[in-house]
């Protein structure tokens, strides 16, 4: 029977109903360092912002060194392991798509503001001073906010999660590269990702999107490649490539399995299309991950 890889689940709904909780990463350390021991992804949406202390965080196989103010955002499904080598300082903020997204609005912070569903270019961020004094007034009203329980406390909580997400992506999201969030180069780019990030498995040219966008692939290669520095090719292959790993890596699918799976002809098809683009050949990559260790202190 294949183990898989961990899938952490929010608190128990009798527990934390809300479908939201912030943390601090001491409280999680201490509470629930079991269940966090090893790689593992979440169902809902976290936000991991470490305030000071040195650790490592890994993503989606990408190793992270924090040695200053950072915040992190990650995306249901993502696979991660923070290795912490001093005590943790920081929050950890959580939440499910269903509490948070009930206008188009706040759709939109989740999906097309860069913050998320970004997996083919995951970048963590630089918390400056002023910035964190801005985060740390919202965190502080959501932690009065979540002790009081007053009239209509769960469109308070959403609130202030949506302020929240909109201070983050006036700070660090697609929009800042892009001049204007309403920009058609920023659009196109951000339908494209969204796209991307639903239709991977079974999507795999840059004309098929393009056909989806109403747009050529040239003009599409073009208008990404200038939002992201990536053209759309290299998105699709990197997300690909991305998902071959997580199977490879942490869900002891086979080859053949992993080519069935992401919609190529063959085993021997997945077996080129990996190597050229990791330089590895499926069972040198499993190995080489399965030889790492993951018994240090954790987080």
């Amino acid at each position: 029977m294949k183990a898989g890889i961990p899938v952490i689940e929010m608190v128990h709904s009798s527990e934390h109903g809300l479908q939201f909780e912030l943390q601090s990463m001491e409280y999680i350390d201490a509470h629930r360092h079991n269940r966090i021991s090893h790689p593992h992804k979440h169902d809902y949406f976290v936000i991991i912002w470490m305030k000071s202390g040195a650790a490592k965080h890994m993503v989606d196989f990408q190793d992270f060194a924090v040695e200053k103010s950072t915040i992190f955002f990650l995306t249901p499904g993502q696979i991660h392991q923070v290795q912490t080598e001093t005590p943790p300082n920081g929050y950890v903020l959580s939440f499910q798509h269903d509490f948070f997204c009930t206008t188009e609005s706040q759709r939109e912070l989740l999906l097309q503001t860069g913050l998320f569903y970004n997996c083919s270019q995951f970048q963590p961020h630089i918390v400056l001073p002023e910035q964190a004094l801005v985060l740390e007034r919202l965190i502080g009203l959501m932690q009065a906010e979540i002790n009081q329980v007053e009239y209509m406390h769960y469109e308070s909580l959403r609130g202030l999660l949506q302020l929240f997400l909109i201070q983050c992506s006036r700070f660090w999201g697609i929009a800042e590269t892009a001049g204007s969030i309403s920009s058609r180069p920023a659009w196109l780019t951000r339908q494209f990702l969204r796209l991307l990030e639903t239709n991977y498995r079974t999507t795999t040219k840059v004309s098929d999107y393009a056909a989806l966008l109403v747009v050529t692939p040239n003009h599409l290669n073009e208008t990404v490649k200038k939002i992201t520095g990536l053209p759309a090719s290299e998105h699709i292959k990197k997300r690909v490539v991305l998902e071959a790993k997580r199977l490879a890596a942490l869900e002891n699918s086979s080859a053949k399995e992993i080519a069935h799976t992401l919609g190529f002809d063959d085993e021997a098809h997945f077996s080129k299309y990996f190597k050229n683009n990791t330089g590895l050949t499926y069972s040198q990559y499993r190995q080489q991950f399965q030889g790492k260790d993951f018994t240090a202190k954790t987080f």
